[in-house]
């Protein structure tokens, strides 16, 4: 489309709103009614990235090398959707895509019927199909969100093996620096810094040090985060940040900057004052 590959989705436009509530941003589901040959539907992430708006007409060439001209009909959020990209009524689809397979089919239950009546009934239905996987609504977003998880499963592990080489760094900073600082501690402890205040002032550096590291990790994850969402949006993906999840690795990193000052905390309290 106008230069770039992008996913396109071909649905049936007149009953496609009646099983799948659409999130508008721009638009209608009578926008998907009169979608035709010549229109199209489009997530709002890709829109901004592509600078479309309502009326925009794209060239589109697909694997069948035949180019038409598509206007965008409307705009729609995309989070945990069936469509993806580009989405287009399966008569425009069928004129540049020879895929005649269809990917989802979406059905509703008939009035009077409750919910786990209707799967059970379409799973009876294509019993002999043993490649469809039937799933409701629920399910279908918990499976799109779930493909991810092993790559979050990934980063916690790897953050937490960083976590525990930064908790050995700052003990083996922090024992040199009560080593170095042996004098300016006997004699802080000549002039009445008693055991706790001394376990104190080590485990206070131990924590800054351990919060200028979370603050300083923080900031430069969520500039590349921002830069994996970017390069993916048209994949679907979208930058979000998640607060609490921060504020908690931030507290974690505090919790760890304690731990981390234990022994050379213990260490420092215990010079004998004279011999420092």
């Amino acid at each position: 489309a106008d230069g770039s590959q992008h996913g396109i989705t071909g649905i049936e436009p007149h009953t496609f709103p009646d099983v799948w509530k659409i999130r508008w941003i721009h638009g209608s589901d009578d926008s998907v009614r009169a979608l035709g040959t010549g229109g199209f539907i489009i997530d709002q992430d890709l829109a901004k990235s592509l600078h479309l708006h309502l009326g925009s007409a794209v060239q589109v060439q697909g694997v069948t090398g035949r180019r038409e001209s598509l206007v965008l009909r409307g705009i729609y959020d995309g989070h945990n959707s069936p469509l993806n990209g580009f989405a287009v009524s399966t008569a425009a689809f069928d004129r540049i895509s020879t895929n005649r397979n269809a990917d989802i089919v979406l059905a509703r239950t008939a009035p009077g019927v409750s919910g786990q009546a209707g799967v059970d009934r379409v799973e009876h239905a294509v019993t002999s199909f043993p490649t469809v996987d039937v799933q409701t609504s629920t399910q279908y977003t918990s499976s799109q969100q779930s493909q991810l998880d092993p790559v979050i499963y990934l980063i916690y592990a790897l953050l937490s093996m960083s976590v525990i080489v930064s908790m050995f760094g700052i003990v083996n900073t922090l024992v040199l620096s009560v080593f170095e600082r042996t004098r300016e501690i006997g004699l802080l402890r000549a002039i009445g810094l008693t055991r706790r205040q001394t376990r104190r002032m080590v485990r206070y550096e131990s924590v800054i040090t351990a919060l200028i590291g979370a603050v300083l990790g923080t900031g430069v994850g969520l500039f590349f985060g921002w830069v994996m969402a970017e390069g993916l949006r048209t994949q679907g993906v979208a930058f979000s940040v998640p607060v609490g999840q921060l504020a908690t690795f931030v507290v974690l990193a505090g919790v760890a900057g304690v731990l981390a000052a234990i022994l050379p905390a213990r260490r420092a309290a215990r010079l004998d004052v004279l011999d420092a």
